[in-house]
């Protein structure tokens, strides 16, 4: 992967995205043509940020999560999204405050992010690849009842979606070091 081209993608979708108001279809549009990658990285990111600590976000992220991760094993077009959601508009100058502040992350993490071990990422290895994002997804749900819990998967699931969106194999077993300790966490705390 070449440098810069995940914070590429964030600046040409802060470009490509103009009006008052934005929605998530038009957004979904931009990022068509990629990977499964940007549509776990996003959620995941809100998800393991201090907004995903918002009662009732743990439920939301973690069903979007698994919608798309579903769709990941089973398709490989664009990710289909029910319609109100499609339609759910965001204004224009938090989403560009939003991938701004995104961009300083990725600009420290893009340079040690590179194509490698490319076989987990394409078929079939993708199989393994969306049961993992299937399991974490899910499991955010009952680990929101406890506050801030549910970060361990959603970072595991960024770590997932950075993996994916930079062809980079590495990354995404590493988020498979989280699904063992979310699974571990499970485990321990509702047995």
């Amino acid at each position: 992967m070449a440098n810069g081209e995940i914070t590429g993608i964030i600046e040409e979708l802060q470009q490509k995205t103009e009006g008052d108001k934005v929605t998530v279809e038009a957004i979904i549009d931009r990022l068509s043509g990629r990977s499964y990658g940007p549509f776990i990285l996003v959620p995941a990111t809100l998800q393991a940020s201090p907004v995903g600590g918002i009662p009732g976000m743990p439920v939301i992220m973690g069903l979007l999560l698994t919608l798309f991760s579903i769709q990941m094993l089973f398709t490989s077009g664009k990710p289909w999204m029910p319609k109100r959601l499609r339609k759910q508009t965001i204004d224009h100058q938090t989403l560009a405050a939003s991938l701004r502040k995104a961009n300083k992350v990725l600009g420290y993490v893009e340079p040690f992010l590179t194509a490698r071990l490319s076989w987990i990422i394409h078929r079939p290895g993708i199989y393994f690849v969306s049961i993992l994002a299937i399991l974490l997804s899910i499991s955010i749900i009952p680990m929101g009842l406890v506050p801030f819990a549910a970060f361990l998967p959603a970072f595991g699931l960024v770590l997932l979606g950075l993996g994916l969106t930079a062809n980079d194999g590495l990354v995404v077993l590493v988020s498979a070091c989280f699904a063992i300790g979310t699974g571990y966490w499970l485990y321990t705390s509702f047995a």
